[in-house]
């Protein structure tokens, strides 16, 4: 036999699909699983996985945010989770094409809403999330403020 390196070759082969499509599959768990420990883990290895996320992504995780970081943010676990919604939103902006970033206005007002969170740490991670929003769109350009 070839001790196995066809399947290695096979595997480099599709591994932007493969990255793709657990990329999407961890995101959907990350935004709609009930279970907080999973839904945590899930947007781990969406990070992990640095993918680029296409505009529908990223108002799948505007969606996330409109549902699961709803004040007061008591709950330990409902605040971890919306830092780690924080933390992949983040993430995402950073692999984003600009262009993508300007179709989804969204992402912005999601930071901004942010910015109300009685949580100093959601507070923090919407300062971090704006910070890097600023700097990928160039609001002094024409394109970005007619969007």
């Amino acid at each position: 036999g070839d001790g196995g390196g066809g399947d290695a070759e096979l595997l480099v082969e599709h591994e932007h699909t493969l990255r793709y499509a657990w990329a999407n599959e961890a995101l959907l768990w990350a935004t709609s699983c009930p279970v907080v420990h999973l839904a945590c883990r899930s947007h781990q290895i969406y990070r992990a996985l640095r993918t680029k996320p296409r505009a529908d992504r990223l108002i799948d995780m505007v969606e996330a945010v409109a549902k699961h970081v709803v004040e007061p943010l008591r709950d330990e676990r409902r605040l971890v989770l919306a830092l780690q919604l924080a933390d992949t939103l983040h993430a995402a902006i950073q692999r984003a094409d600009t262009k993508t970033l300007m179709l989804v206005p969204q992402v912005f007002w999601s930071a901004v809403s942010l910015l109300a969170s009685s949580s100093a740490h959601v507070f923090g991670a919407a300062l971090r999330l704006l910070d890097q929003l600023l700097d990928r769109l160039h609001l002094e350009h024409r394109s970005v403020r007619n969007v």
